[in-house]
This record gives C-alpha cells, structure tokens and sequence, in this order.
C-alpha cells in the first residue's frame, strides 16, 4: 500500500467526485454530461441546471438576443411579452454511497457523501451562479471547514445566438483537457487535481459555428490564484501543501467539433496551461498540455485523453518524506516534474442502463513509479432525478521497490436530484 490510508482517500473523493450526479449544469459552463448512469460521453459544454435529461441536445443558459434590427434589451423585451424579466432556478441534490473493499485491514462504509444547492439567476445579458455544498465533516485535511463552495460567479453575455460569447469572474472550474469520464469514484487525474478543479479568476468561453453542424468552440482562462477546494489526495497536488499555492494559472483550449449525423458527433480538443506552483521552497514554473477526442454514436460513447505536465507541483508525491527519529534523520519526500498521464473510456446505453467502462494512468518519470486505475461499471436510471451507479475499482501501483494494490473495491452511489424555475422563462 502507499503512504496513505485507504479510507482517508475514500473520504478525500467521495465528496464532489459526483459533480455531475447533482449536475444539472451550470450557465455556458462546461461540466460532465454525467456521471448520471445513463449520461452519454463527457461533453464540454451543459444544459441550464437540472433542465435536461442526460442526453439531451445541449442548451444555451444565457438570455435569448433582441430581434435582429431592435434596440430593445433582452430584459424589456421579456416584460414586454408579459414575462418576469428576472429568471431563477433553485436545484439541488444528495449523494449517498457504499464502500465495500476487497483488501484485508480495511471495513466497509456507507456515508452521505454531501448536500448541494445550485441557485441561477439571469437578468438579460446578465446572471450570477451559485453552487454552495456541504457535509457533516471537513472534505479534506486542507478543507477550511464541512461547507464550501464549489462554483460561484457572475457572467454577461457577450455574444449572439449564433456566436455566443460568454465571460465569467468569480469561482469557475478549469478547462484542461476532457472534462470528465461520467464516473463517480474518479479517475488518477482527479486525485491530482487535473479534474473538477474550481479555481479564483476569469472565464472567456465562446463557439464559432451550430451545434446541430459543425463549428469551434473555445475557451481562454486565467486564475490569479487556485481555488483550494478541488477533489485532489492530500500531498498529491499543491492545494494540500501548507503554505503552498498555484498562481497566475493561464489556459487556453480549442474544440473542434463536427455533427456527423443525426445521431453521431466527433469532437476533438487541445489544450495549453502555465501556472507558477509556489511552493515552501520556492516557485517552480509548470507547463501541461492535453489532445482528447470524444465520438458518440447514438447510444454508444467513446472517449479518450493524453496529458503531460512539464515542472514540479509537489514535495511529496509519489514519495512521501518522513519525519526525524531518534534513531534516523528526516528524509524528504521526492516528486517528480515530469509527468504522463492517459485517460480513456466508452460507453453504451440501453433503455434504463449504461454499462461503462474507464481507465486512468499516470506516469511520474523522475521517480519511475506509476498508477493506474481500471474501473468497469453498470448504472440505471430508476427515475427521471434518481440513479444509482455500481462500479469495481482496481487500483494499482508500479515503483523500483514493487508492485502492490491501492484499492480494490466495489463502489454503489444513490445520487438524487431536483431543480425548479421560480420565476421567469429561460
């Protein structure tokens, strides 16, 4: 086993590694299109919270254009029409989940993973997001306290309906490379907080081109500072490091994509990230890069991802130091700054099931060790807001002194949702 206990990563993950299960998506905001059990292959971009069924043809959030030759705002257009010119939506949900190991040393666990509340309000061109989770006890060691928050910010619309423009501040989630594998246990990208990872900045996202068609869409990125709260094991990213935190984050991401039918689509992404990792013993410059495709044929979805990470993010991992000893001096902990990692999934739905299957790797090269994650699944929709999702972990680890398991286990999430348009028409 590795340096830390199974349960504390359990407790680490199992918190938010289910954005998706509350999804109901945030405005013009990129988030998994799961990981509903029944939800088709990882999508960049969502439907306005809880609106739409996994599937569904994605929606734009943000409010309707004047018609073309009117000097009429979108907010008085609607008072106009009879229609409230605020529009709010309230949604929320739960997640519940069982833990069963197959390692000796280790008990099972059934836990209420967290609470979420999601509240979108949209005045015209103009609207705030507000995501707010919570949970009996601290996420992590380098959680403030049992609530959070996991988004929070405010958008105008900049574009029309044919090229939407969208810019965000406040507290969004980065856009490196896929944005997720629709799984609940996660994958080892997020346990190295490259996944789910909402940080404090600037949001510019935009698409050239229909989506029925075919087009680009883009993304440009920049975090002053890291947000602190993303679904990372403790030492294996640079939120969990006292003292330590990632700076002036700039991403750039690309995404093509083409329509091919009525009922299959192709899209591909590149990816670019600097940020300075400031850590105890000085900043170390960081480059990552990232190529992912995503092809979905009707019921079936396939995806895939390559990511490299040039520079130091941690001290202590893949090897943790240790502390003095009467009898023996301290012995740091060793990282590594040169980093691979691939990711890759598929997918296939019939009637209320989805059986999946997902793999993660990562390979630390200065310290010749490397994880890797094989996770097959069944989910079922048992309701339009309730699913449950039974996955099998096998996790495993490679370094010069062996090989041994980190996890092997059955996973069984029951995740809930709601959503309700208080007043307006989005």
């Amino acid at each position: 086993m590795i340096h830390r206990s199974l349960s504390e990563r359990r407790r680490l993950h199992s918190l938010g590694i289910a954005a998706a299960l509350l999804s109901a998506a945030r405005p013009a905001a990129a988030e998994p299109a799961g990981p509903s059990p029944t939800a088709a292959a990882p999508s960049s971009t969502a439907p306005p919270p809880g609106e739409a069924a996994p599937r569904a043809p994605v929606a734009q959030a943000t409010a309707r254009p004047p018609p073309a030759n009117s000097a009429v705002s979108p907010a008085a257009a609607a008072t106009a029409e009879g229609e409230s010119a605020l529009a709010l939506r309230i949604g929320g949900g739960a997640i519940v989940w069982y833990y069963q190991p197959f390692l000796s040393g280790y008990k099972p666990n059934l836990q209420l993973a967290f609470i979420a509340l999601r509240i979108k309000a949209t005045y015209g061109r103009f609207g705030v997001y507000v995501h707010p989770r919570l949970r009996d006890t601290k996420a992590a060691p380098f959680f403030e306290g049992p609530t959070w928050i996991e988004e929070a910010y405010a958008w105008a619309d900049l574009g029309t309906g044919e090229t939407p423009l969208t810019l965000k501040i406040g507290k969004i989630y980065n856009q490196l490379g896929l944005f997720w594998d629709n799984s609940f246990y996660g994958n080892i990208q997020m346990f190295d907080g490259l996944k789910l990872a909402p940080e404090h900045g600037l949001s510019l996202e935009g698409r050239y081109g229909a989506d029925d068609k075919a087009g680009v869409r883009y993304t440009a990125q920049f975090f002053p500072v890291d947000g602190r709260t993303n679904l990372s094991s403790q030492d294996r990213d640079t939120v969990s490091i006292p003292g330590a935190r990632r700076r002036y984050q700039a991403i750039l991401r690309s995404e093509p994509f083409v329509q091919l039918d009525g009922a299959a689509s192709l899209k591909a992404g590149v990816s670019a990230e600097y940020l300075q990792a400031d850590l105890p013993s000085g900043p170390r410059d960081v480059l990552r890069g990232a190529l992912d495709t995503t092809l979905t044929i009707g019921k079936w979805g396939l995806w895939g991802e390559l990511l490299y990470q040039r520079g130091q993010t941690v001290t202590d991992f893949p090897y943790a130091g240790k502390p003095a000893t009467d009898t023996a001096p301290a012995v740091p902990g060793r990282a590594s700054a040169h980093n691979y990692y691939v990711l890759a999934g598929t997918e296939y739905t019939y009637g209320r099931f989805t059986a999946r299957y997902n793999f993660s790797y990562g390979r630390y090269a200065d310290q010749a060790v490397s994880e890797w994650i094989h996770e097959p699944a069944v989910g079922v929709t048992l309701t339009e807001n309730l699913g449950i999702l039974t996955e099998l972990v096998l996790w495993e680890r490679s370094a010069p002194e062996g090989h041994s398991l980190v996890d092997r286990s059955l996973a069984i999430s029951l995740n809930g949702r709601f959503s309700h348009l208080v007043t307006g028409k989005e």
